[in-house]
């Protein structure tokens, strides 16, 4: 149940509860010795916090055994501390079972002091007893009948098998044939809600990053985060360098210049960013920096200058690092200058901007399958980009548009397919090149 609790499915779960307290579960369900009741009722607690989804309790109702109003009782306050429905099911006789169903007026009772407890509890119908058919009756009749066949031969009693084994392999067919049905139109829906809950995380994670560069640039006179530069080489980026400097502006510093994650870390360091999980897209399969020194030990955010792996950080940064004499990364930017988004693929860009959908799936994003991209834009709205020419006048945010700034009078076509690579940076004021790259870093 913990696990399913972070599946982003939209699952209602129903547990087999049938008594309110241990002792009586333990003799009712012989497996419940493996799995306390309170292992249970926390595991289903945790679900409900985790997905706001309310827990459904099932309970049989067996006359003079759990249906007696202490029993009603118990199992209220534990509703109580659970946020719980209640299902209550008369159970329906078996002749081998030494069980009875409860009387009506017993079943309402129960009913009753749930419902007085503020529990949402109702009473399920049961249908097919006239013929056996109810639940728990068919399956332990059809047993009873399998283990005393009447013996009118022995070839009628062959013959009888043969016909059950064929029949119950066509009836193992059938359902093998529906249940592939079933799953070729219930698997791609659940994989599509999934997928699209992870989007809408995404989105709150670039939104918080956001946030917190909004921090930054009020403390740094309107600059986002960015490390010393390249003097010799401003039109570069490096990424992942030093990740335990104590310091990336020390005159020694393990981390190199114009490095655009070091640049990003600053977030951290500087406490504007406290989980570093919003760095992680929840479409990938990745774990966050857990602010470790090489030895594994913990250490303060300040003790480390960059994220330690590429694995830490699945999105992509304005590079801060430009030869372009009117580039500054403030936050005075136009609004549809693109600051950040789902990580850079770092494929070299030859789908022109006019090009249909699925040939831009080879240079999305892989968070998203190629679907697209999540892109934090400078006036702070996050929007799902089916392409990535979604930046000032179309301009691709992982390619810069020219390898040098243009000269006076030159201009540059902003829907070009443009350059990828670290030996280049954003040519232009208006020229989004968000990088790492997923080919960068260890």
């Amino acid at each position: 149940m913990r696990q399913l609790a972070h599946e982003d499915l939209p699952l209602n779960l129903a547990i087999s509860l049938h008594a309110p307290n241990e002792k009586l579960r333990r003799e009712l369900i012989p497996w419940a010795k493996h799995f306390s009741l309170n292992e249970i009722l926390d595991a289903a607690r945790y679900y409900f916090d985790q997905t706001g989804r309310e827990i459904t309790l099932e309970y049989i109702l067996l006359a003079g055994v759990n249906d007696q109003l202490e029993h009603a009782f118990e199992l209220a306050r534990l509703c109580k501390a659970l946020r719980a429905n209640v299902n209550l099911i008369r159970y329906n006789e078996v002749p081998s079972l030494p069980f009875a169903r409860p009387r009506s007026d017993d079943v309402m009772n129960f009913q009753a002091i749930l419902r007085n407890n503020g529990i949402n509890a109702h009473v399920r119908k049961s249908r097919g007893r006239d013929i056996d058919a109810a639940c728990g009756q068919l399956r332990r009749n059809v047993a009873a009948t399998s283990a005393s066949p009447s013996v009118a031969g022995e070839e009628a009693t062959q013959a009888s098998r043969l016909h059950q084994r064929g029949f119950t392999l066509a009836e193992l067919i059938v359902l093998i044939v529906i249940l592939l049905i079933l799953a070729s139109i219930f698997v791609p829906y659940v994989l599509k809600l999934r997928e699209n809950s992870h989007r809408i995380r995404c989105a709150h994670n670039l939104g918080d990053i956001f946030t917190a560069l909004q921090h930054y640039a009020h403390d740094n006179g309107s600059f986002f985060p960015c490390v010393v530069k390249d003097a010799k080489n401003g039109g570069s980026y490096t990424a992942y360098s030093g990740p335990d400097d104590p310091n990336p502006f020390a005159a020694i510093s393990s981390v190199r210049p114009n490095d655009v994650t070091a640049s990003l870390w600053l977030l951290v360091r500087g406490g504007y960013v406290r989980d570093t999980g919003i760095f992680i897209c929840p479409s990938v399969t990745a774990q966050k920096d857990l602010i470790h020194d090489p030895s594994g030990r913990t250490v303060a955010p300040s003790a480390r200058a960059n994220f330690r792996r590429s694995s830490n950080l699945s999105y992509s940064y304005a590079s801060p690092f430009s030869a372009a004499p009117d580039y500054k990364l403030t936050e005075t930017l136009p609004a549809a200058f693109a600051i950040m988004a789902d990580k850079n693929p770092g494929v070299p860009v030859d789908v022109p901007f006019g090009a249909p959908a699925p040939e831009h799936a080879r240079i999305n994003s892989l968070n998203h399958a190629g679907a697209g991209e999540n892109v934090l834009y400078a006036y702070g709205a996050v929007v799902f980009q089916w392409r990535p020419y979604c930046a000032i006048g179309n301009d691709n945010i992982y390619t810069v548009q020219a390898k040098a700034p243009p000269t006076t009078g030159q201009s540059i076509q902003s829907t070009i397919s443009g350059l990828v690579g670290s030996n280049v940076g954003p040519s232009s004021a208006g020229d989004s090149f968000l990088v790492p790259t997923e080919r960068d870093g260890p």
